[in-house]
């Protein structure tokens, strides 16, 4: 299952970017929802982050629908668990030890390790 980017967003990331949309500034935003404005900044950042967007404009139309964003929509878990397997997989076909395994899969050594010990009895009651 794929989730788009957008949905990645919290109520308080539209919220803001549903003020952009209006033309307000960060200071006008932080005054009618009665925060700081750097807090505001900090929600704007922060959906720009998730979006890829390079701006308040770029921002309100990735989330218009009228410029797609570009980062890729983000793999639900259970891909991404199956995508991690399968790579971890690989590196140890190619004789990676486990430790490199964990450094490159960005996982700790522990995790890197069980999903190896797994694997293996997998493919032995196969």
């Amino acid at each position: 299952m794929i989730r788009h980017p957008i949905l990645s967003l919290t109520p308080k990331e539209r919220e803001v970017i549903a003020f952009v949309r209006q033309g307000f500034s960060n200071k006008e935003i932080a005054k009618a929802m009665d925060v700081k404005c750097r807090t505001i900044e900090s929600h704007l950042y922060n959906a720009s982050y998730k979006l890829n967007a390079k701006n308040r404009l770029e921002l309100v139309l990735i989330l218009d629908g009228r410029l797609k964003s570009r980062i890729e929509p983000i793999l639900s878990f259970s891909n991404t668990k199956k995508l991690l397997k399968a790579r971890i997989k690989k590196l140890y076909e190619q004789g990676l030890s486990v430790l490199q395994i964990a450094e490159r899969v960005g996982i700790r050594y522990e995790s890197a390790r069980v999903h190896l010990v797994n694997m293996k009895l997998k493919e032995t009651s196969d």
